[in-house]
C-alpha cells in the first residue's frame, strides 16, 4: 500500500510519502502543485495525501521541510483519504474559522498545522477550467466540451468548488440526475460526494436497494454497483436490512458492501450497526460479507472470490 505526501516550501518543492506495510518512505519531488492537484497526483501515483495521525509522523516530517500540503480539509475538517479526524496539531490561533480553508500546510518549527485558503485561480488552473462565452443548454454544453476538450467540469473536491465559484458566477458543470442517482458526466468514479452522497442521508434523500441476479465475486459486484448505481449495499439499521430482504428472492445469500480492513463498508460509511449471525465473523480468509436470508438476513463472512448475487445501493433525491 502506498501513501503520498506533497510538500510546498517557499521554493515550491514537494515531498512524496510511500509506505509498504508498516514501513514508510519519504521522497522529495521538485514539482509545485496546489492542494487539489497535489491530491490528484497522490491518488494517481500512490494512495492519497498523507494523514498525520500521531506525533511520530509529525516528528518525522518536521525534519524534512518547512511547509507542505497534508490531506486535511474543511468539510468539516476531514482527511483526504477518509480517515477519522481525531489527532490534532493546530498552531496557536488556527484553524481560522472565518475563512474557507481547503487545505492544511505543515511543517514549521514544531510541525504545527495552519489552514490556508485557496489563492486566486492560477494560470495553470485556468488552463484546466475553460469558460466559454456562448450560452448553451446542459446537453449542448456537454457536447461542446466533449468535442473540444474532455468534458464538463467534474468538481471532485471542495477546493475546486471554490476555484470554480471564484472564476465564474454561474455555469454548467458535469453533474446530472439520471433517475438512479446524481452522477458526473465524466464517469471517472472519483466524483465529489460531500453534498449528495454523504455517509448519512439528508431530508429528501432515500436509500434504494437493487437486487442483481447475476452471480459475481465480491470485487466484481462492487465494481458493477459503482458503475450502474452507487455502491454495494451498506446497512445502517435493521429497517434497511429488511428492505434488502424484500428486494431479493426468498432464501438467498447476497453480497453486501461490508469487508474486512478492519470491517468497513464499501462506500466509506462508518461501521456502526452490525447484524452478525451467531459465531460470525469467523475470520481467516473470509473477508467479505453476505446477508443470509435463510437466517433472517443475518450476516456471515465469506471468501471474496466466491460468486454470489448481490444488492446495490442507489440514492434517490425526491
Amino acid at each position: 500500500k502506498y501513501q503520498s505526501l506533497l510538500f510546498s516550501n517557499r521554493e515550491r518543492y514537494f515531498l512524496s510519502l510511500s509506505s509498504v506495510s508498516s514501513e514508510r518512505h519519504y521522497h522529495f519531488i521538485y514539482e509545485p502543485k496546489n492542494w487539489t492537484d497535489a491530491r490528484s497526483y497522490c491518488r494517481e501515483t500512490y494512495t492519497d495525501l498523507v494523514t498525520v495521525d500521531n506525533q511520530d509522523v509529525v516528528t518525522i516530517l518536521n525534519n524534512m521541510s518547512k511547509y507542505g500540503w497534508i490531506g486535511l480539509y474543511l468539510d468539516t475538517w476531514k482527511w483526504s483519504d477518509g480517515h477519522m479526524y481525531g489527532f490534532q496539531h493546530w498552531a496557536e490561533g488556527k484553524p481560522d474559522v472565518e475563512t474557507v480553508p481547503c487545505s492544511v500546510a505543515t511543517f514549521g518549527s514544531s510541525g504545527a498545522w495552519v489552514d490556508w485558503t485557496l489563492p486566486p485561480v492560477s494560470t495553470e488552473l485556468s488552463s484546466q477550467l475553460l469558460q466559454t462565452s456562448s450560452s448553451n443548454n446542459w446537453t449542448e454544453a456537454q457536447s461542446y466540451c466533449r468535442q473540444r476538450y474532455t468534458d464538463l467540469v467534474t468538481v471532485d473536491s471542495r477546493c475546486l468548488d471554490v476555484a470554480v465559484s471564484r472564476s465564474v458566477r454561474q455555469a454548467w458543470i458535469g453533474l446530472y440526475f439520471d433517475v438512479i442517482s446524481w452522477r458526473w458526466s465524466l464517469s471517472d468514479g472519483g466524483f465529489y460526494r460531500s453534498l449528495w452522497f454523504s455517509s448519512g442521508l439528508f431530508p429528501g434523500q432515500t436509500a434504494k436497494f437493487f437486487y442483481i441476479s447475476t452471480s459475481m465475486n465480491w470485487t466484481d459486484a462492487q465494481s458493477y454497483c459503482r458503475l450502474h448505481y452507487t455502491d454495494l449495499a451498506s446497512v445502517r439499521s435493521l429497517q434497511e436490512n429488511e428492505q434488502i430482504r424484500t428486494a431479493r428472492p426468498a432464501g438467498l445469500t447476497v453480497w453486501i458492501g461490508l469487508y474486512k480492513d478492519t470491517w468497513k463498508w464499501s462506500n466509506g460509511n462508518l461501521f456502526l450497526f452490525s447484524y452478525w449471525a451467531s459465531g460470525e465473523p469467523q475470520g481467516g480468509v473470509e473477508n467479505c460479507t453476505v446477508a443470509n436470508f435463510r437466517l433472517s438476513g443475518q450476516w456471515e463472512d465469506w471468501p471474496c472470490g466466491l460468486e454470489k448475487t448481490f444488492v446495490c445501493t442507489g440514492y434517490i433525491i425526491q
